[in-house]
């Protein structure tokens, strides 16, 4: 009955006019018969005795109607306009955290219910506006001084800080290239599914962009680029929505300046090596002793920087070259290997003071053509027993090509991420007994992965070392029927790891008699290649 009876309320000035002016064309009527002795006054008492009692209830609900005012102009002067004061209904208005993701559906759903009355006061409206945000949105506007000319200035400042719709369709974007390939139709997996790219394309949508697929394009490229390049392209345009034309044009202009440093610097290069008049030339083999020292495979310990001292050798402590030394020459190559390891000297030149991978010595072994000094070479007598195994070349994998084809060892498929964030099929060795991870070279080639140059070898089965390492390379790895954990963990490039896994495919009876458990690796009984080595 409330709201009927507020409702009804609005027209009661109107009402209550419009009988006046029926009572006073009685009193004329009364007036023109001389008969005024029979006009009563009982009924105006009584018309406004109930509408002094409607007022008063109506007064309970905050709803305030005001007397007549002043008619309007050439109008009849018995009917008076009323006005009725209205306040925002108890309704929840949006809350707003500070989440840049939730200012679009904040600020329109804030300015729908607050514009359906333009009566009510900025003040007011500010009061409101200050009761809807939370945490760090609050903090915009916390220092600024409440009152009905301060609410435009603190609707601007939340404005300014996030009404920003470049960065909310990229950070979207963003989370739908970062979903994970769903491998199993199962309903959480389906509805998740709906849940984000229904969000998504929902808010890109709404954000009004001019052409949705030049900028998802624009976002793909972009996202190869370094955090340097990218913040230069982002202080030079002044575009909502960049497209794919602005980045090739701001690339193409990178490239012709870099291309002009680089000459300019080659100069440069060749101005400072010119010789110079000196006391003496350093040595070929002399390097600066005061830069950092690399780490590596072998030791974590850093090289402490050495003073310049004269030519030694450090096996000998003689006044001649390390490479010149009959004593360690003399030794066996495995030996010599060893020591050179133990003593932390670079595999290319025999320099104490640096690693191979920042070698800059052209010098390459005599026997292979790779990069280690022949000293360190193992020569056919250590490298094979056996006059069968000369010519045989060099394992390049951390397991060992033999073994029963009887045994079968643990392989699981895992999803890993490639270049442009999402997520393949890969298969994995779980070597519990490794003591590093490995990815092979046609495996991070799939993926598009870059990884670090490195040329010092590492150490295989019984100690044979693997030469051709590729380099390393960061990877992130998640199950294949979920999305987390994700397990980021770092693995050296080999040409191949083992061999396909089985040796040879087994029969599918074997596969059948696990039939009725969920496995990691469905096809272990088919011979595959291994893409990963996990410790």
């Amino acid at each position: 009955m409330a709201p009927q009876l507020l409702a009804a309320s609005t027209r009661l000035d109107n009402l209550l006019a419009g009988f006046e002016i029926e009572d006073s064309a009685v009193f004329d009527a009364y007036c023109g018969l001389n008969m005024l002795s029979e006009y009563t006054t009982d009924l105006n008492v009584e018309v406004n005795g109930w509408v002094d009692y409607i007022r008063s209830i109506v007064s309970r609900y905050h709803v305030q109607p005001v007397s007549p005012t002043a008619p309007a102009a050439g109008g009849d002067p018995h009917v008076a306009q009323t006005r009725v004061f209205r306040r925002l209904p108890e309704i929840p208005l949006p809350q707003f955290d500070g989440d840049i993701h939730k200012w679009p559906a904040f600020r329109d759903q804030f300015l729908a219910v607050v514009s359906q009355f333009p009566d009510i006061p900025d003040i007011e409206r500010f009061y409101h506006l200050r009761s809807c945000i939370h945490g760090s949105a609050a903090d915009i506007i916390r220092g600024i001084l409440v009152s009905g000319a301060t609410f435009a200035v603190a609707w601007a400042a939340l404005v300014s800080r996030y009404d920003k719709p470049r960065l909310v369709a990229g950070s979207f974007v963003d989370q739908l290239l970062q979903v994970p390939v769903s491998s199993v139709d199962s309903l959480s997996d389906l509805n998740k599914f709906m849940s984000v790219f229904g969000e998504g394309i929902s808010v890109l949508t709404a954000l009004q962009v001019l052409d949705l697929g030049d900028f998802i394009l624009f976002s793909l490229a972009s996202r190869c680029l370094s955090s340097s390049c990218r913040t230069l392209f982002e202080s030079e345009t002044t575009s909502d929505f960049p497209t794919v034309e602005d980045l090739f044009k701001f690339i193409k202009n990178r490239i012709a300046i870099l291309e002009r440093v680089q000459v300019v610097a080659g100069k440069q290069a060749v101005l400072a090596s010119r010789p110079k008049d000196r006391p003496s030339a350093p040595s070929k083999w002399s390097r600066k002793v005061d830069r950092p020292s690399p780490t590596s495979l072998v030791s974590a310990v850093p090289v402490p920087a050495q003073p310049p001292r004269t030519l030694s050798c450090q096996y000998c402590n003689n006044s001649h070259a390390l490479d010149v030394c009959r004593k360690f020459s003399s030794l066996p190559a495995d030996e010599r290997t060893k020591w050179a390891r133990a003593q932390r000297i670079c595999f290319s030149c025999l320099s104490p003071d640096h690693w191979s991978p920042v070698c800059k010595a052209p010098a390459k072994c005599a026997v292979c053509s790779r990069r280690h000094h022949s000293l360190l070479h193992p020569t056919t007598k250590d490298a094979a027993p056996s006059s069968d195994a000369e010519s045989a070349p060099i394992p390049t994998s951390l397991l060992s090509g033999l073994g029963s084809p009887s045994v079968v060892l643990c392989t699981a498929l895992v999803h890993i991420r490639d270049r442009s964030g999402s997520f393949q099929v890969a298969r994995a060795l779980i070597d519990s007994a490794s003591q590093i991870n490995a990815i092979s070279l046609p495996c991070a080639k799939r993926l598009g992965l870059r990884w670090s140059t490195w040329s010092a070898p590492i150490s295989g089965l019984a100690g044979v070392p693997v030469v051709t390492v590729q380099g390393r390379v960061d990877c992130h790895v998640v199950p294949r029927y979920a999305s987390d954990p994700v397990l980021a963990f770092e693995s050296w490039v080999l040409p191949s790891i083992t061999g396909d896994l089985p040796r040879h495919s087994l029969e599918s009876s074997v596969r059948d008699k696990f039939s009725h458990l969920a496995l990691a690796d469905p096809d272990f009984h088919i011979a595959a290649p291994v893409d990963l080595s996990s410790q």
